[in-house]
């Protein structure tokens, strides 16, 4: 992007899509991730326990690994990459400074609009009070807890 509308309300447009093309990315990653360490728990269990960067020429950088290791084993994301909540709370957008609360996702939802980060007690405790959970994502569910109206 080399050049960028002066205007609030563009950027925060602009911001979301960004934002939202990085949760799915990130999506896929993390599915890579977890299927990356099926197979060297594998790889580990049909060689009696020697990982795969135990062989020679098999760690990072070295064939086998591709010079990469999964984001988990690094410590998360790159710098500078936001890291994605684990539960978000949707707000509506309106011309004033209130915002209000319209569904609770899980962080890796795609569906939200305009969200704030939330712990699980406040996520909990949003869809009690009657914040709508998504119908897509489904929180309610995740979270173990059951919601009189789910959608």
């Amino acid at each position: 992007m080399s050049e960028l509308p002066a205007d609030v309300e563009r950027l925060r447009q602009i911001e979301a899509w960004l934002l939202r093309q990085y949760r799915e990315t990130a999506t896929v990653g993390r599915y890579l991730e977890v299927q990356i360490g099926r197979v060297q728990e594998a790889i580990a269990a049909a060689s009696g326990g020697r990982s795969a960067d135990a062989e020679p020429g098999m760690g990072p950088g070295h064939g086998g690994g591709h010079g990469r290791e999964p984001r988990g084993r690094r410590g998360g994301p790159p710098a500078g990459v936001p890291v994605q909540p684990e539960w978000v709370l949707e707000v509506e957008r309106l011309s004033g400074a209130a915002r209000t609360p319209v569904r609770v996702h899980a962080g890796d939802c795609g569906q939200q609009g305009a969200a704030r980060s939330l712990s699980r007690e406040e996520a909990v405790r949003a869809l009690r009070e009657g914040v709508g959970p998504c119908p897509f994502c489904r929180p309610e569910l995740r979270l173990g807890i059951s919601v009189d109206d789910p959608a």
